[in-house]
């Protein structure tokens, strides 16, 4: 507690007891006095919420009369989060919470479980999805987005549910598991639905989950006369970034009486299209079009994002080479982050692609990181033996073609030289 006190101050220190006394009461038995006694010692040192000093002065017996006033500044806080780390635990708590007479438990209950629940946990949001109040289905929706295990429900919600925000809010939810497995079922529902608030958090869930093969259905719906669902289409475009959807997207911003925002999107999606592999376009034109669009749309934001949330191994890939493509020079610090992180954690066509892009943009600090790819005691150490000649003919390479320089496996005299070329920068 004295931890949590000075990391959180006394305002969190009391949401803690709050809390606490929220499971115990839940469901777990009545708090006894010491323990009340000891959480009353704790925070005598400073001023308490006038909850907490209610609480403590007269007992357990007012709880249900407060309900929980602070409930609101609890579900909106990373305090919430920050306490998720009990696993079972936890989880078990708040499945108990889960089945209290006081919606505000219950809303606490489905926060902690955002972040903690297992097989039992989600199989009762699952059930709270379908069957809870309003607020209740959409909380419970939104945390199916983080837990996972029951696309079936999501699809359920967005076929069955009266409520547009439900129906949207589990497309989102879809979208942001990258449930593969839904992309025909949200295609499908795509394009029956008319509602236009569904069809935008569909089309945002299908541009998230990332799958190429619906991009002709994005191009379609592009053309559609309601703003918000052309607008939908275009974001989802830019998550895609596919080179199809370069010629509708042109059309799209040629267009001088388009909406500002649309317009901002389909210029994006324009950009992020161009710079796919699959794409025709020139280097040129892609900075033609990544300069105009400088003051409204950060690209190198977007596509550091994009690496750092890149899940698998060609989502990576793909992130990578379009860094290349569109040449964002001020992602280097996270190429040389991401080819000294341990070894097994990223894969030898990975490094390659990095230490290719650095090389090419003469990038000081990853050039002297490449060196550590030449000899064993740098980077090379956590590499398996039988990949070592790959490792060090690709850091090589590297090296020449950015210095016109050669001395072979010598790492000492490659970072002599670098530190003198780059007066010192190499050791920053």
């Amino acid at each position: 507690m004295d931890q949590f006190r000075s990391r959180y101050g006394m305002r969190g220190a009391a949401i803690l007891i709050l809390l606490m006394i929220a499971f115990a009461t839940g469901c777990a038995g009545p708090v006894s006095r010491q323990e009340v006694s000891e959480a009353n010692s704790h925070a005598a040192q400073g001023g308490l919420d006038p909850v907490m000093e209610e609480i403590l002065q007269h007992g357990l017996s007012v709880v249900p009369a407060i309900r929980f006033r602070q409930v609101q500044d609890l579900k909106e806080s990373a305090l919430a989060m920050e306490m998720c780390d009990c696993g079972k635990k936890t989880e078990d708590h708040a499945i108990r919470l889960l089945g209290s007479d006081d919606p505000d438990l219950r809303a606490i209950a489905i926060v902690i479980l955002k972040k903690c629940a297992g097989a039992n946990g989600a199989r009762l949001l699952a059930r709270m999805a379908l069957g809870g109040t309003e607020e209740e289905r959409y909380a419970a929706i939104q945390a199916l987005g983080s837990v996972g295990g029951h696309e079936d429900v999501l699809i359920q919600v967005i076929e069955d549910a009266a409520n547009a925000d439900l129906r949207d809010a589990a497309a989102r939810s879809l979208g942001d598991l990258r449930s593969w497995k839904s992309v025909p079922a949200l295609r499908r529902l795509c394009r029956k639905t008319m509602d236009a608030k569904v069809k935008c958090g569909i089309l945002y869930g299908l541009g998230r989950i990332g799958d190429r093969s619906v991009v002709p259905l994005l191009v379609e719906e592009l053309g559609s006369h309601e703003a918000s669902i052309a607008t939908a289409a275009a974001e989802a475009l830019r998550s895609c970034g596919d080179g199809r959807a370069v010629d509708p997207l042109l059309s799209v911003v040629q267009k001088s009486q388009v909406g500002a925002t649309l317009n901002l999107w389909a210029s994006s999606a324009l950009l992020d299209s161009l710079i796919d592999t699959d794409s025709s376009a020139t280097p040129e034109q892609i900075a033609v079009v990544w300069n105009q669009l400088k003051p409204m749309y950060d690209l190198e934001s977007c596509l550091r994002d994009a690496l750092r949330g890149a899940r698998s191994e060609g989502e990576i890939r793909r992130v990578l080479l379009r860094i290349s493509r569109a040449n964002v020079m001020g992602l280097a610090p996270d190429l040389e982050i991401l080819i000294k992180t341990p070894v097994m954690q990223r894969s030898y066509v990975e490094r390659k692609l990095c230490m290719q892009m650095l090389g090419e943009w003469h990038n000081a600090t990853g050039l002297y990181g490449v060196t550590g790819f030449l000899d064993e005691s740098g980077i090379l150490r956590n590499v398996p033996k039988e990949q070592w000649n790959a490792y060090r003919n690709s850091a090589l390479d590297v090296l020449r073609r950015a210095t016109g320089q050669n001395f072979w496996l010598d790492a000492v005299r490659w970072r002599e030289y670098l530190d003198q070329q780059f007066h010192g920068l190499a050791t920053n």
